[in-house]
């Protein structure tokens, strides 16, 4: 099993990345990284650049790209593999072995895996978080099968789960985890078990927290609320609003700014229709049984159950309601959809075994996806990883220095760098020193007009 695993994922990261944002921003980001570290005021050139996920920083550390000339975008891949030999090896399926939640949430780290295999090609930060969502669901449901009461266990996954938060914010509810063990440590007069915890998550957050302040001039971006500092970089708060929008319209499906405040009644009904079949069929019972484990949580809670399975069942609902009422983007909203499932099967299954029924349908993905990537993976990506795609772009010579500007789309790629992907952006900004690792900053004008992230002027509906 680890051998098919471990081929299979290799196979799939070999290509050269698939994913569009890839070519929009992903390799910028790492590129920049790799080439100057953190740069002040960079969101101001691209506003994307601004999203600061601790995954690239990690991604530019490992592409090697000083060591071999070519920036490997492998991290996606070595996860996802880690992942698979972990959720299937350890399975008691795969021994006969009675099943329980854990094992069904292996499964679900199967399928989501196989599900988005295409992107292990690819440096994008969302496989990560998700999987690190799932494995922290899986670790404390094992915890509390096995019945461990030690409460520095679960502080380790509630530390994991401050880590996935800077990585997506779309993880937020993760703060769930870290709360139950502090709180534990409070009642239970630990202070320094306590100030320990908090301590350890600041060491995660406080360089994260740096960056955003270097990028954008924000604490957290895109909330312009969040407003603490007064830099010469700082973007316009009319970006991060804009950009928080759009952020929102295109995870529901809208793809329109000024449909922002739609009611859920209205913007439902187009989302879900925008969604494949598989996908409309996973969100029709994954609400289904995210209503059957709000009941279950509220029957445990009633009946004074294991406070450490109430937790996890709480933030089984309270990350799909997080996700559905942001943005619910079906790429990484699978999870927060076979979260419920998995935990409504535990229940009816009850601990039963079912050997070979389910080693089977725990090793299909994997098989299918290692049968599907035969027909299109080039000979050489079975040596070395395919580079980056070629983006056509466009040199203009900008305050001395040479910006790139994509030819005919919005995506300079890692070839057009630096580059951003609006031109009239380039009229909005200006260098804060004579070299480009000095940062760029908005010019007056920038600030003097309520404009979008391309430099367009938008006012609200």
């Amino acid at each position: 099993i680890g051998v098919v695993c471990v081929l299979t994922t290799a196979l799939w990261t070999g290509r050269s990345p698939q994913h569009y944002d890839t070519y929009l921003y992903h390799a910028q980001a790492i590129r920049w990284i790799e080439e100057y570290g953190v740069v002040a005021g960079l969101g101001n050139l691209h506003n994307r650049l601004a999203y600061n996920s601790a995954f690239m920083p990690l991604q530019a550390l490992f592409s090697l790209k000083w060591l071999t000339g070519q920036s490997y975008h492998a991290m996606n891949g070595f996860v996802c593999c880690g992942g698979l030999v972990y959720a299937l090896v350890s399975n008691h399926a795969i021994k006969g072995e009675r099943i329980v939640l854990s094992d069904w949430l292996k499964l679900a780290m199967v399928l989501y895996i196989g599900i988005n295999r295409e992107m292990m090609s690819s440096p994008s930060s969302d496989t990560l978080p998700m999987l690190l969502v799932i494995y922290i669901c899986i670790k404390w449901s094992e915890f509390t099968e096995a019945d461990i009461g030690q409460t520095g266990v679960y502080a380790l996954l509630g530390m994991a789960g401050i880590w996935a938060i800077t990585v997506k914010l779309s993880t937020a509810a993760c703060v769930i985890f870290v709360l139950y063990p502090f709180i534990d440590f409070i009642k239970k007069i630990e202070w320094k078990k306590a100030l320990l915890l908090g301590l350890s998550c600041g060491v995660y957050v406080f360089p994260w927290l740096t960056r955003n302040i270097l990028l954008s001039g924000y604490l957290l971006y895109p909330y312009a609320q969040i407003d603490f500092f007064d830099v010469d970089w700082k973007m316009p708060a009319s970006v991060l609003e804009y950009d928080s929008r759009e952020i929102m319209v295109w995870g529901r499906e809208l793809k329109d700014v000024a449909l922002y405040d739609l009611p859920f009644v209205r913007w439902f009904p187009i989302w879900f229709s925008a969604q494949s079949v598989a996908d409309q069929i996973l969100i029709v019972v994954g609400l289904a049984t995210t209503i059957i484990t709000a009941m279950l949580f509220l029957y445990s809670i009633k009946k004074r159950g294991g406070a450490r399975q109430d937790i996890l069942y709480f933030f089984v609902i309270a990350g799909l309601v997080a996700w559905m009422f942001t943005a619910p983007l079906m790429r990484y909203g699978q999870i927060y959809l076979l979260l419920p499932i998995c935990v409504v099967l535990s229940r009816i299954s009850r601990g039963r075994p079912f050997g070979v029924a389910i080693t089977g349908i725990l090793l299909a993905p994997i098989m299918v996806s290692y049968l599907d990537i035969w027909s299109d993976i080039g000979r050489n990506a079975l040596y070395c990883q395919e580079d980056y795609a070629w983006r056509e772009n466009v040199a203009t010579d900008w305050y001395g220095m040479q910006i790139c500007l994509p030819d005919g789309s919005d995506q300079c790629g890692y070839n057009g760098f630096p580059g951003t992907p609006y031109a009239k952006v380039l009229d909005l900004i200006e260098p804060r020193g004579q070299r480009i690792k000095d940062g760029f900053r908005p010019n007056l004008l920038y600030r003097g007009k309520r404009l979008n992230n391309s430099g367009q002027e938008w006012q609200e509906e």
